[in-house]
């Protein structure tokens, strides 16, 4: 959902290889959800790459993903759609997957730590440090959250830092740490970005909720 050149993520240690050798896997074109394809990620912005293609490979009955090429900026043309919960992405800056290779055996365990000696009885043990006490983060969810009294945009600017970076700039104006989620509706107008301070009057994406954190 960025405009990235192609990124291609690949498990491809030797090891893992060999340990793979016995596995069947597969590589899908384009792979799709229904009439859409896959988006990049498998919510907005969170488990992009990896984490989605292994959720859609599992969902085709393949246990992992081991490879899977990025189709960067194809949401205008070919919308995509959201494994997690099937909204669909339809602007430029939506990403899908070129291929994805799944395979169907288990990864390779990985090898435990082994376990600390335990000191002699006559030992002496040191007592237990004391474990700092952390503040509990909380949450906060604003619908249809407004900037200058207009419906929040769905991008920082232009066409630029849509969806995150434009909540956790509003989160911030609003006295929070970070933007924990985030949701948007189309067809709202008029918008306002909050990079710019720019009001869109055409029908355009706007945020129908986000949850900011501190």
């Amino acid at each position: 959902m960025r405009n990235f050149v192609q990124i291609v993520f690949v498990l491809s240690a030797l090891g893992l290889w060999t340990g793979l050798a016995e596995a069947e896997t597969k590589t899908f074109e384009n792979p799709m959800i229904g009439t859409n394809r896959l988006d990049w990620c498998v919510d907005w912005g969170k488990g992009c790459g990896q984490e989605a293609a292994t959720a859609w490979c599992k969902s085709n009955a393949y246990d992992h993903s081991v490879a899977g090429k990025q189709a960067p900026d194809i949401g205008a043309s070919s919308p995509t759609k959201l494994i997690a919960t099937g909204e669909i992405c339809d602007q430029s800056y939506c990403d899908g997957f070129t291929s994805i290779t799944c395979v169907t055996a288990d990864l390779p365990a990985v090898a435990q730590p082994a376990a600390p000696e335990t000191p002699a009885s006559d030992a002496e043990v040191p007592a237990p440090a004391t474990v700092p006490v952390t503040a509990e983060s909380k949450s906060e969810l604003f619908k249809n959250p407004m900037h200058e009294q207009v419906r929040l945009n769905w991008c920082f600017s232009g066409d630029g830092g849509c969806g995150k970076k434009a909540a956790e700039a509003w989160c911030a104006q609003q006295g929070f740490s970070s933007a924990k989620d985030f949701k948007y509706v189309s067809g709202i107008k008029p918008t306002i970005q909050i990079g710019t301070g720019k009001t869109n009057k055409k029908a355009s994406k706007a945020f129908s909720r986000v949850t900011c954190l501190n």
